[in-house]
């Protein structure tokens, strides 16, 4: 016997799955849901760019190090970095980030 937890949470994965979405959020109040929700839309749209680019390994550098450190890592100069950085639109990313993290 399943619980209906179990089952509702299959529920909600097929109805993704249909949707083709990664993030499911339901609070209870209609405000953080219309705020999570588009705040998600953006999230998922970095998600999908980093993923598109062949350069897997230097964007999570990108999110983890400074840019002296990826520069020399990959052996290219640090204006390159930035120009990467400023393409792949880190900054932007953090801040979502940040944002999604400190919402209550």
């Amino acid at each position: 016997m399943v619980g209906s937890g179990l089952k509702d949470a299959r529920h909600m994965l097929n109805i993704l799955k249909k949707m083709k979405k990664n993030y499911w959020i339901c609070p209870e109040e209609q405000r953080k849901f219309k705020f999570y929700r588009d705040i998600f839309i953006v999230f998922e749209m970095f998600m999908k760019e980093f993923e598109s680019k062949k350069n897997g390994d230097l964007v999570e550098w990108l999110l983890k190090e400074k840019d002296i450190k990826v520069a020399n890592f990959f052996q290219k100069t640090v204006s390159q970095i930035w120009k990467k950085r400023k393409s792949y639109k880190i900054v932007e990313y953090q801040a979502l980030k940040n944002v999604i993290l400190s919402y209550e």
